[in-house]
């Protein structure tokens, strides 16, 4: 066998038991296992909890320049 056909061969049969995998776990049967139970998610408040999150950024209460009115360079 020359490389032509040798690579033909082995294209066709790697095609072949692709297509015979697929066609396999496509239409394997499943209907023996009882469906799952969906359970149902807890419900929780339309609150949004981020509205009560601690204040944990310092900066925004430590600002040394926040009572000054007037520019200190003019």
């Amino acid at each position: 066998m020359d490389k032509k056909t040798a690579l033909a061969l082995a294209s066709g049969v790697v095609i072949v038991v692709a297509a015979a995998a697929i066609y396999y776990f496509t239409t394997s049967d499943k209907s023996d296992q009882p469906p799952a139970e969906t359970a149902e998610l807890p419900t929780y408040g339309t609150d949004n909890p981020l509205e009560k999150k601690p204040d944990l950024n310092p900066v925004e209460k430590t600002n040394p320049f926040a009572d000054i009115k007037t520019n200190p360079f003019e």
